[in-house]
Formats: C-alpha cells, structure tokens, sequence
C-alpha cells in the first residue's frame, strides 16, 4: 500500500490507514526528504523555509540540491537572503565553490530579462542582486561568469531604469567590477549618442546613472568617452556638465566610498582636461570641476596644465592664481620653477595675494630641503615674481643649517632696483603720509638677509 500525498497537520485518521500505518510511514519519510521536486513543494508548507535551510546547510546533500534550495529561500522567501548567505559564511570553501557553481546559472536563469525594453520583475531584481552578493563565494572562474551576468542585466536595456531596481543600485556593482564592466556600458552609451533624432526632433539623452557608471569604471576609454562627452557637440546642452560631474563624483568626491584611482583612467585626458578648467566661457563649476580632476592625477602630469593656468594674463587673473595655487599643492617643490617662471611679470601684484595663493603653499609642501633648493633656483630667474619669491621662501624657512649661505646668495640680489609696484596693496586704512613705499627687490633682500645671517650666528633655540 502507499499513500500518494505527504500527509499535513493533524487530522482524523481512517481505521484502515491506523493499521497500515508501518506501511504509510516509508512515504512520510520520502516526502520529507531533499529532491528537486520536494524543495519546489517546500515554499508552500509551513515549515519549508526551515526545511529548504537544513538542505542548503546539509553538507551531505549534492551541490544541485543545495543550490535549488539556496535559489528558492533568495528569490521566493521575502528578506531571507541573510539566511543564505549566513549558510555560505559557514561553509568550508570548497563547499561554497560547488554549491555557487551549480546556483549562479539557476539565478541567472531568475534574473534574465528576455526583451531590452522589459521592465525588470522583482523576481528578476532579487535573483540579480543575489548573484552580485553572493558572487564573493565563488571561485575565479565562476566569479567571472556571475560578473558577466549582472554586466548584461544592467547594460543589455534601458540602464537608467535597470540600475536603480533592486537592493544593489548599479553605481555599487561597477564600482566593485571596474574595468571589467567598461565595454557593455560604452556600448550602451554610444548606442545612445549616435541614435537619430526621432520625427518631431527629440533625442534620447544619456542619463546620468549610465554616466556615473562610466566614470566609476575607472576605465581608460570610458573617461575618453566622458570627456569626448565635455568637449564635443552631442546635440545636448546638459551632457558637458553632467559627464564632468560624473568624473568629479567618481574620481574627486564620491557620495560613498573612496574615489577611484586617477590612474590609468584620467591621465590620457589630461591635456583636455586643461583646456576645458582654463577655458572662461564655461560655467565656473566646470572649471573648478576639471582642476580637482587635474589635481587628483598627481605629480608630475598635474604640472604642466596647471602652469599654463598660472600662465594666464591679467584680463584671467581668479584662474591664473587658481593654476598657481594648486598647481603648487599638487606638484610641490618641483612645481615651484615652472609655475613662478609662468606668472606674467608685466602684472602688478600684492604680496597679500602672493602670500596667500603662492608663499602659503609653497611653505605646506613636504620636504622642506627639497623647497629650499627649489627657492635657491627662483633667485636668478628673468622673472622678478619668481627672484622675490626665491627670497621671501629661503627667509620664511628659516633652515639655520644653510642661512649663513643662504643670506650670502640672497645679499647678491642687494643691488636689484626693480621696483615692487602695489606691494603693500592699496593701504585704505593708512593714515595720510604713512602708507608704506613700494620697495625694491634689493631692499627685500637686504632685510631677508640680515634676518638669515642673525638667525645663522644666534643661539641653538631649545
């Protein structure tokens, strides 16, 4: 005798079953055992979520079943990935590799969206994120596949509206691939800037989830794309703005996490880069935009735009002391030369702003020995702005190893007549006949001097 269906919950019982009752108890125990087809059954029992847990943790049950049970509890089984992924933190890694094998094309098969336009079901969402967060468990190979997968789900439609479905947003999963999900996203891109305008004129823009995902590549041809994106005419007013700050957000400010490295992805841009921070017919956020991400490629690269910055005349003077300002905090002492050779010396300049934009970050960089060489450079420069700053540098260091020798370079330039026009600002507050007289460089470094001499002949200071 057998019984056709596992007996559920308490019920009266047939007298003629109570006395086949040794025969009915085989079937009872194959109902409760692991099969595909009784872990399909399991969702809708009471005690399957329990049941569906003991088989994904039963090391002693196939990685097929283990893995049909895993799939069931992450895409069936409302907030229970927790429990899943607990089962695979407590299994020992060949275990998880054999299991992840056998479950990453069962959730690509949930995930899968037929159509390019389809708009992903909630099973599809949950059976992508699970692929993503479970991908850590995973051997080499099969990471690879479930990164191709969640790759495909996003850019194989409408990303904009894939990205943001489900508990991973699609800014995480490729920030975590990075290169690797590069040219599904260009393609996707690309795809939509060459698209013709539809009849009445209207284009589809690239938004910006796709381009913050470009950026967050880290890759090279992405962040070419996105700065072609800047500099070029795509027939849309808002993408030069929204792809450079899809580049400020994924490399200078991110809204989570730490940026991504500058390098390789932004030093092949450099140059364009320049052109657009220095380029005044630009909304002054794009400007400072492209500096910061200048700055953040490093030494020496950051260098060179920046001087030509710091190269600009006086009609430019707020992006000239920018260029000067950070290209100094970014290059350090070998950006002195280059960047105080620069500055236009037919301007007249307060030492107020020198101070502020040039002396300040010249002094902040490291390797005072290094600045100090750099300053002794800068004193027999064609340039008075880089001589006086030579000077004032070496006084300001106070390296009383050196000043002896120092304050005899700085006393050569005693007879330089050239005349430090607008040195002490406009003095509004001044009382009349009081108001300092422009000096000379000579003058400067007869006072510089003396101070480096006292300092090389006073006592050690404790």
């Amino acid at each position: 005798m057998r019984v056709a269906r596992c007996l559920r919950g308490p019920s009266s019982v047939p007298a003629l079953v109570l006395v086949g009752l040794a025969l009915v108890a085989p079937s009872l125990t194959a109902c409760e055992k692991a099969s595909h087809d009784n872990i399909d059954k399991w969702l809708s029992t009471e005690k399957g979520v329990e049941k569906l847990t003991k088989t994904l943790r039963d090391s002693g049950e196939s990685a097929e079943l283990r893995a049909h049970a895993a799939q069931n509890l992450v895409i069936h089984v409302e907030n229970n990935f927790p429990v899943v992924r607990d089962a695979f933190e407590d299994m020992a890694p060949d275990e998880r590799h054999e299991v992840m094998t056998e479950l990453t094309p069962r959730l690509w098969e949930s995930a899968r969206i037929a159509r390019e336009k389809d708009v992903p079901t909630p099973v599809q969402a949950q059976a992508k994120d699970a692929l993503f967060e479970l991908r850590a468990y995973a051997d080499d190979a099969t990471r690879r596949r479930i990164d191709g997968y969640v790759v495909e789900w996003l850019a194989g439609g409408h990303y904009e509206g894939r990205a943001a479905v489900g508990r991973v947003s699609g800014r995480t999963i490729v920030r975590e691939l990075g290169p690797l999900a590069a040219p599904k996203l260009l393609e996707a891109a690309r795809r939509l800037l060459i698209r013709p305008p539809d009849t009445e004129g209207a284009r589809v823009m690239v938004g910006d989830e796709l381009l913050a995902a470009l950026a967050s590549t880290g890759d090279i041809d992405a962040a070419a794309l996105l700065v072609d994106m800047v500099v070029k005419d795509y027939k849309d007013t808002t993408l030069p703005g929204r792809a450079l700050s899809a580049l400020h957000e994924a490399y200078v400010q991110p809204v989570s996490g730490q940026p991504v490295a500058a390098r390789p992805g932004l030093v092949g841009q450099i140059d364009r880069l320049g052109e657009v921070a220095r380029n005044e017919n630009l909304p002054g956020v794009m400007n400072n935009d492209a500096v910061d991400l200048i700055a953040v490629i490093g030494p020496p690269e950051c260098i060179p735009p920046l001087v030509e910055m710091a190269r600009l005349p006086s009609a430019q003077q707020s992006f000239r002391w920018v260029g000067a300002q950070r290209g100094l905090r970014c290059g350090g002492a070998q950006a002195m030369v280059p960047i105080l050779e620069a500055m236009p010396d037919t301007i007249v300049y307060e030492r107020a702003l020198l101070e502020k934009y040039v002396y300040k970050e010249i002094l902040a960089a490291p390797g005072a020995p290094k600045v100090a060489e750099q300053a002794r450079q800068l004193l027999s420069s064609k340039s008075w702005i880089a001589r006086v700053t030579g000077i004032e540098v070496l006084g300001a260091l106070k390296q009383r190893a050196t000043a002896a020798q120092d304050a005899e370079r700085i006393r050569k330039l005693a007879s330089d007549r050239m005349v430090l026009k607008g040195w002490w600002g406009a003095q509004k507050d001044a009382p009349a006949g009081k108001k300092k007289p422009d000096p000379t460089i000579g003058q400067i470094a007869v006072e510089t001097a003396g101070g480096l001499q006292a300092l090389a002949k006073g006592p050690e200071s404790k």
